[in-house]
């Protein structure tokens, strides 16, 4: 296995030991069993389906540049919101345009145009 990507998993289990460790899992659950099921999944749904827009969004941004699929688009948005909740200060949209310049082979400055 490559050796970036075991370090990658390891700094991604060191973070969520980090964030487990900082809050009240129990105060968690307790006050998300307030919201009520129902609302819980609708809630979450709609979330969901906010990341599907932001990924065509992205994907007719990225039109002129370059021809991405919505499956990658839609991967690529979705690592970028995951590092920006682990990393403070926006770092997820600089992984974001770093992994769309390695994977689209553009450069590093259009890709990062793109998500400025």
């Amino acid at each position: 296995m490559n050796k970036k990507i075991i370090l990658s998993y390891f700094f991604s289990l060191i973070l969520v030991i980090a964030i487990i460790s900082i809050i009240d899992i129990k105060e968690v659950i307790k006050e998300t069993s307030k919201l009520g099921v129902i609302n819980f999944i609708f809630l979450g749904g709609l979330y969901s389906i906010a990341f599907v827009f932001r990924a065509l969004r992205w994907k007719t941004i990225l039109s002129p540049i370059t021809e991405i699929s919505f499956k990658d688009s839609f991967f690529i948005t979705n690592m970028g919101f995951f590092v920006n909740v682990l990393l403070p200060a926006r770092t997820g949209e600089i992984a974001r345009a770093y992994i769309l310049s390695k994977k689209k082979k553009i450069g590093k400055i259009k890709s990062f145009s793109t998500v400025i």
